[in-house]
């Protein structure tokens, strides 16, 4: 659970909480489709993407994920630190040339 202020910080930025809640399920929605295409196109192994697309993308827990897998949740947690370390390394600099671009 966030710490109070940090939710007070948040909703203090919008009139009502249905606009900060439909502002963070837009947030949300956008954040699954930018981390599919991440996962797809990243250089990983079967188990990573799968760890990752289900956790970040599905929304999984990553109990349930070892559990269909058959493998404990400290399994399921390296894969996925893995996938997105590797993810961190193949897009650095996505940033600086974006922000280039946007002059």
């Amino acid at each position: 659970m966030l710490p109070r202020e940090t939710i007070i910080a948040y909703l203090s930025n919008y009139s009502s909480v249905e606009e900060a809640s439909i502002n963070y399920s837009h947030s949300l929605a956008i954040f699954k489709i930018v981390m599919d295409s991440a996962i797809e196109k990243a250089t990983l192994s079967d188990r990573q993407r799968e760890c990752a697309w289900r956790y970040y993308v599905r929304g999984d827990t990553q109990s349930s994920i070892a559990g269909d897998l058959g493998v404990s949740q400290a399994t399921i947690n390296e894969h996925i630190n893995v996938a997105i370390d590797k993810i961190r390394r193949q897009t650095k600099g996505v940033d600086d040339d974006f922000r280039e671009y946007k002059r």
